[in-house]
């Protein structure tokens, strides 16, 4: 993060890493995907003015014409220098593709974490850091902030039930932690967040197991035994890509797995 211009400015930056420091969702950068354009753009001009240099000296080349041998513009030092020229070139454009490819991947921060960054620059004056450089405005409130063009760095991927709390104020207190009020950043426990939602998959697997076994046993229908089938098939469906990003993916698979079996042997009973 480049420094601000301004008074004391290598303070503040160790202050706002010092800040940062305290959450890893804090650590966060703006992506500048014009400025990568931009960078792109001007390396591929230099890359089309050197091919077009490259053209020149193999067309001569190609006729076996005097001008190679005349000059300093078609010396072997020129045609040397032309080569490296087009090496580090190609090596700028193809990192620089890389990059900016690399960057598109992260995540952007959660609107609570944006209202953390947002609080602290209304309330810190000399975070001018947060405010200039990652565009924080203090006019704007901060759920009119544009969260596309910041990046989370060290933010990990997280379930839907995570994200779920992150965004609901009533469920973060449910595990909220003790924290320094002066720091103006509400704490929460990750492990608690884990541990329900151990509780929540485990539930939701003896569901699993259990409305099949009890709905098809109680039903003597066939058309409503088909109809509980189906209706079971959409919710075994929708817990799947719920569960899908959690630790616990591959056993609910296989729970579900074992309920297909019960069901079709109920069904042939």
């Amino acid at each position: 993060m480049a420094a601000y211009e301004g008074e004391d400015s290598l303070l503040e930056l160790f202050k706002v890493a010092t800040w940062m420091n305290q959450d890893h969702d804090l650590w966060l950068c703006r992506r500048f995907e014009s400025l990568h354009v931009f960078n792109i753009l001007s390396i591929q001009q230099r890359l089309a003015k050197l091919e077009r240099q490259l053209g020149k000296f193999i067309e001569l080349e190609s006729r076996g014409g005097d001008e190679l041998s005349q000059g300093d513009e078609y010396s072997p030092a020129k045609r040397e220098s032309l080569v490296k020229e087009i090496q580090a070139n190609l090596k700028a454009y193809d990192e620089a593709i890389l990059s900016a490819v690399e960057i598109s991947r992260f995540q952007s921060p959660a609107a609570h974490t944006i209202k953390v960054v947002y609080n602290t620059v209304m309330k810190a004056a000399t975070f001018k850091t947060l405010n200039h450089e990652l565009g924080i405005n203090r006019r704007k409130p901060s759920n009119e902030i544009d969260r596309s063009k910041l990046l989370a760095v060290l933010t990990p991927q997280k379930s839907w039930f995570h994200k779920f709390i992150d965004s609901n104020d009533r469920l973060r207190q449910l595990f909220a932690e003790k924290s320094d009020s002066r720091s103006g950043i509400e704490w929460y426990s990750e492990s608690k967040i884990r541990t329900a939602e151990f509780v929540l998959i485990s539930a939701t697997f003896c569901l699993v197991q259990m409305l099949p076994i009890a709905a098809l046993t109680l039903v003597q229908s066939r058309a409503w035994k088909l109809v509980i089938i189906f209706i079971l098939i959409i919710i075994v469906s929708i817990l799947t890509s719920l569960f899908a990003n959690t630790t616990r993916a591959s056993n609910f698979g296989a729970v579900a797995a074992y309920s297909a079996i019960v069901v079709a042997f109920i069904g042939k009973g």
